[in-house]
């Protein structure tokens, strides 16, 4: 079974957000069905942040994911480029 996130910070943020779940719970103002509801939201919440919103983040940032700089080869522009 695939671990539903692999960012370590994602996970952390989602631990996080568990804390007002659990301290619902604890005080008796949340009830279980409400609380499990919860979870199951941030849940999807943090995955879609994590397959969706990051790696079309990281896109933006690098138009041309699949093209190599110049630079980074070490042996200049090809011939005829400008």
């Amino acid at each position: 079974m695939p671990a539903p996130l692999r960012s370590r910070a994602l996970a952390l943020a989602g631990l996080l957000g568990l804390l007002p779940l659990a301290l619902g719970l604890l005080r008796g103002t949340l009830t279980l069905d409400a609380a499990g509801l919860r979870a199951a939201v941030l849940l999807g919440v943090l995955v879609v942040i994590e397959r969706l919103v990051l790696p079309f983040k990281a896109l933006l940032a690098d138009p041309h994911p699949g093209r190599r700089r110049h630079d980074e080869t070490g042996t200049g522009p090809p011939p005829g480029s400008p």
